[in-house]
Parts: C-alpha cells; sequence; structure tokens
C-alpha cells in the first residue's frame, strides 16, 4: 500500500517539568483569546441589567445625550473593573492550583512520532493518537495542542533542547497530524 504522505521514521523525546513561569505563559496566552470575551460579557450584563431596571444611575436633567454618554463610561468602567477582577481571581487560582497539585510539577517525557504524542509520568502512560488532534498552536515560548476529548497538551519550548527537535517536531505535526487548525511558526 502507497502512502501519499512522507514517512517520518524518527521520534523526537522531550522531557521536563513544568514550572510556575509556564503556567504563566499558557495563562496568558489564554487571556489574550479569552479576556476580551469576558469584557464583552459583563459590559452586556450591565447594559442588560440597567435597561431590564428602566433607570440609569447617572441622572442629567435637560441632556439626554450627557445622561446616555455619562451612563456609558460608567458601564465601561464598571466592565473594565469587574473583568479586571475576575481574571486577577483566574490568575491567583492559577497560581494555588499550580502551587498544591504536585502531578502537575512531575517530571514528564514525551515521545512524538508517527504513531502519535506519547506523555509518560512516573506511574501513568498515556499515548494521543494523531487523529485526536484538532489543533497545535505555537507561541513564543508554548506549543499548545488541543484534543478531541477537550484536553491540552503543553509543551513548552523549552523542553526542545536543540532547534532541530523543534524543526522535527513541526515536521511530524503537519505530516501526521490531520488537526484542523494549525498555527506553525517557521
Amino acid at each position: 500500500m502507497r502512502c501519499s504522505k512522507r514517512m517520518i521514521q524518527h521520534s523526537v523525546f522531550l522531557e521536563g517539568e513544568y514550572t510556575l513561569q509556564d503556567m504563566r505563559s499558557f495563562f496568558f496566552y489564554w487571556l489574550k483569546k479569552y479576556g476580551f470575551i469576558y469584557f464583552i460579557l459583563i459590559f452586556l450584563l450591565f447594559v442588560w441589567v440597567f435597561s431590564v431596571n428602566g433607570k440609569l444611575p447617572i441622572t442629567v436633567y435637560h441632556s439626554e445625550t450627557l445622561e446616555l454618554l455619562l451612563n456609558g463610561l460608567l458601564i465601561i468602567v464598571l466592565s473594565i473593573i469587574l473583568t479586571s477582577l475576575l481574571i486577577g481571581f483566574f490568575y491567583i487560582r492559577m497560581q494555588i492550583v499550580y502551587r498544591k497539585n504536585e502531578r502537575l510539577k512531575r517530571k514528564r517525557t514525551y515521545t512524538i512520532n508517527p504513531q502519535g504524542i506519547q506523555i509518560q509520568f512516573k506511574n501513568s502512560d498515556t499515548l494521543f493518537e494523531w487523529y485526536e488532534v484538532t489543533a497545535v498552536t505555537e507561541y513564543k515560548r508554548l506549543i499548545l495542542m488541543k484534543t478531541s476529548s477537550s484536553q491540552l497538551i503543553l509543551i513548552p519550548k523549552r523542553f526542545f533542547t536543540f532547534e532541530n527537535e523543534l524543526d522535527s517536531f513541526r515536521e511530524l505535526v503537519t505530516t501526521y497530524g490531520q488537526a484542523k487548525k494549525l498555527k506553525l511558526q517557521s
């Protein structure tokens, strides 16, 4: 049977432990993606609350335009404050989870080859086959791989000792991966 894809016979072996800096990097990538969505949802919630109430908090007599402008600014400021508090809560929660979760800090080994991505811990072994990987995004410090089971595979770039390992990883992902979203740097 002939295969249309070029066959890569080698594997990429990586190992390391997640650090708090890795988790912070992941958090800020997550924040770039979802922070604005949280702001919009909170903004719309305030607009809905004030419209259901029928009474705006700031009343300006004889100037409807000024009243709408001031109330709009108030809603924006309240939305920014509430979004900042929510993000701060998530950030503190992320730090607490990292500090308390010993499994998260354990050394792990990745074997990436034509069969998929195998992640090994001290007492466990998981294989994600390539068809399970739905999205791969490469950032400055991290590579995030989303799987069909709604899990994330997080690979800090510092786990790649040599540049050719990263190149081999990219080649494996593009050759064997079936991700619908693929954003790799060159």
